[in-house]
């Protein structure tokens, strides 16, 4: 995850039209020099119509653009203990019923266990951004703004972040077109454009990227020539489109106070999914619930050293308390290893209530059967 903190995303990942989450993370991953020991990719629920469009030409970390995917998702990316990246789709932990791990209380040795309105959330906003797309790809999406001076039988890398011809506004751009010499890109001897054309002198190589492109300018000529024009026409994909789905609950308000929170989804162009998002999260926290946030768990027996050295994050477990009556199931969201002085292996947990307001009643295609204790799942 440090590594996908400082890789900056570059064009040569592609455009990303129509394509679900995993694919989305298999092309930035392709760029990347370091590479995870092991890569388990959950298939996406669906595909975006466009993605990495509003993502930073060489500026966006790749860190950052695993949280928009795993939001527009709805679902999880992580590292596993071994090494593997994971992302798990929104479906994973919705499908995930059966416990692999019970604890007493006298097997634990500390419990965290907050008590607050912030866990109670009764009002939740999604958006999602279905794009507009230019009809022709006649529009210019990159226009260079200054002159550039190649050196003699040199070659420049040149980045062109798409923008708006009229706003100035970062976009992205689809369908871009092949570049026509003397027109979208042209070069001359003098600085000014007062000397001879020197065009012919040039080439262009272009890798064309979601919200931006990557020039590979060449100078063949012994004389140092000046591009004064390079420019990019396509299909500009604007993020003007973003529609808010609330979900309310107005019992709960009048109980504990309204607490609400916004959840964008930035590359979810469905309004069904982002109305069945705002639902499902509403459902599962607008109620007070037993919401243990972390436990440690200290290897004083053979048992749970060995329970220790396999559980792992979206292991789901059961939790017992008596004094505050906590008997509920929780996945595990980030595990902490450490040797106490003595020799012990403990581990903190992290964890995420496995509480669900449908009881994970969930009609699959192709693998159940759609009836009384069935329903479809909410997105």
């Amino acid at each position: 995850m440090d590594e996908a903190a400082r890789f900056a995303l570059t064009p040569e990942i592609g455009e990303q039209v129509n394509k679900s989450w995993d694919a989305i993370l298999t092309a930035i991953l392709a760029q990347m020099s370091t590479q995870p020991a092991a890569v388990n990719l959950s298939s996406g629920t669906e595909t975006y119509p466009f993605a990495l469009d509003t993502s930073a030409n060489a500026q966006q970390r790749a860190l950052s653009e695993f949280k928009k995917l795993a939001n527009s998702e709805a679902g999880l990316i992580y590292m596993k203990a071994d090494g593997t990246f994971r992302c798990e789709d929104r479906h994973a932990r919705m499908t995930t019923a059966a416990s692999v791990w019970t604890l007493a209380d006298t097997e634990y040795q500390a419990l965290e266990l907050p008590s607050t309105r912030d866990d109670i959330i009764n009002t939740v906003r999604t958006t999602t951004h279905a794009k507009l797309v230019d009809a022709a790809a006649t529009a210019v999406v990159y226009a260079q703004a200054n002159t550039v001076a190649l050196d003699p039988t040199s070659t420049k890398l040149l980045l062109g972040p798409y923008r708006d011809a009229d706003t100035g506004e970062t976009i992205g751009a689809t369908d871009v077109q092949v570049q026509v010499a003397g027109v979208d890109y042209i070069a001359n001897e003098a600085e000014d454009g007062s000397g001879a054309d020197a065009t012919s002198s040039v080439s262009v190589l272009v890798n064309i990227g979601a919200s931006g492109a990557q020039f590979t300018v060449t100078n063949s000529s012994v004389s140092t020539v000046y591009l004064r024009t390079l420019r990019l026409l396509g299909k500009r994909v604007l993020d003007r489109g973003t529609t808010q789905h609330p979900a309310t609950d107005s019992t709960s308000i009048g109980l504990h106070g309204e607490h609400a929170v916004e959840f964008d989804m930035p590359y979810q162009a469905s309004a069904v999914v982002g109305q069945g998002a705002a639902d499902f999260f509403l459902g599962k926290f607008k109620n007070p619930l037993a919401q243990a946030r972390r436990i440690t768990v200290l290897a004083t027996t053979a048992a749970l050293l060995t329970q220790i050295l396999t559980r792992d994050i979206s292991d789901r477990i059961t939790l017992s308390e008596t004094v505050t009556g906590v008997a509920d199931d929780f996945f595990i969201n980030a595990v902490e290893l450490s040797v106490t002085a003595n020799g012990h292996v403990m581990a903190s947990y992290t964890l995420a209530t496995a509480a669900d307001p449908f009881s994970a009643l969930y009609w699959m295609l192709g693998t159940s059967v759609l009836g009384t204790n069935t329903l479809l799942a909410p997105f």
